[in-house]
């Protein structure tokens, strides 16, 4: 939805939600589209982001007694919230992923040293940026699940419903942390050199991959060649109509007067929340 100059961008409630999963004990093999590779990278990613989680929450918390005003405390709170959630679901999911060959205590670890390296080598509101920029990620990942249908087909229904419940709530804060590094001064310039930087550590991304698949290829024989490139030819996310909203949606962020908020995503939320099947009760 395009904004006027002078208007608002729209407010979009941030509920902090306490879902009944359980402990992912009945998750099959292959619970991601009924595709090995795509829930093997949809599990590496759970086991990154839960470190992830702590990460944001640290950088946004570092400023809290900087903010005032009370729609903005009330928002970090909430974000804090929804992320505490996140982490406690990931790391039994994460769990549930062990019994098929992710080595999730390594991956872990790495990525805690990523984190803590940033944390130690980036200015307090650089490491802000690195999490404002990462929320955008996020973002743009749940906005493809919700607009492109062939994201959605052939999930394990509760694995499916955990991704949307965490999909949904990136949505509701992903304004958040932009807001705060906003508040406390944070420049265009800043914004930007970080999500350059945070663009060429991902480069080493794929290849990590590919080492964490060959050690899951030890424990359970891996996928030929020819079998892997007719999944990756078939895989929605090599199509041009995502691929199109990917690179439109990774450079709206070096715009100068970008704000998450530019996209209204309130129409996929209400949508998603009605096809939940799980309880989601609303944490006080």
């Amino acid at each position: 939805m395009k904004k006027g100059p002078f208007e608002e961008p729209p407010r979009v409630a941030i509920v902090v939600r306490k879902p009944h999963f359980g402990d992912f004990e009945d998750l099959p093999k292959n619970w991601a589209m009924n595709n090995r590779l795509t829930t093997f990278s949809h599990g590496i990613f759970s086991i990154i982001i839960t470190e992830g989680e702590r990460f944001f929450i640290r950088t946004v918390n570092v400023f809290k007694r900087q903010i005032d005003g009370p729609e903005l405390v009330r928002d970090v709170g909430l974000f804090v919230g929804q992320e505490a959630q996140h982490t406690q679901h990931h790391e039994k999911f994460n769990a549930a992923l062990r019994r098929f060959g992710f080595n999730v205590d390594r991956i872990e670890k790495n990525t805690r040293r990523v984190m803590r390296l940033l944390e130690k080598c980036l200015s307090k509101k650089a490491a802000l940026a690195v999490t404002v920029f990462l929320e955008h990620l996020t973002t743009m990942l749940a906005e493809t699940g919700y607009r492109f249908p062939a994201f959605r087909t052939e999930w394990h229904r509760p694995a499916r419903d955990f991704w949307a419940w965490h999909g949904v709530e990136e949505l509701e804060h992903k304004s958040v942390a932009f807001d705060v590094y906003q508040h406390v001064g944070g420049g265009y310039l800043t914004r930007v050199s970080v999500a350059v930087l945070m663009l060429g550590l991902f480069l080493v991304l794929p290849w990590v991959l590919i080492g964490a698949w060959i050690r899951f290829g030890r424990i359970e024989p891996a996928v030929p060649a020819t079998t892997l490139g007719m999944k990756l030819k078939a895989h929605p996310g090599l199509r041009w109509g995502p691929i199109k909203f990917f690179l439109r949606y990774l450079f709206a962020y070096f715009k100068p007067r970008f704000h998450p908020s530019d996209n209204d995503s309130r129409v996929h939320i209400e949508a998603w929340l009605s096809e939940i099947a799980v309880p989601l009760e609303r944490h006080p």
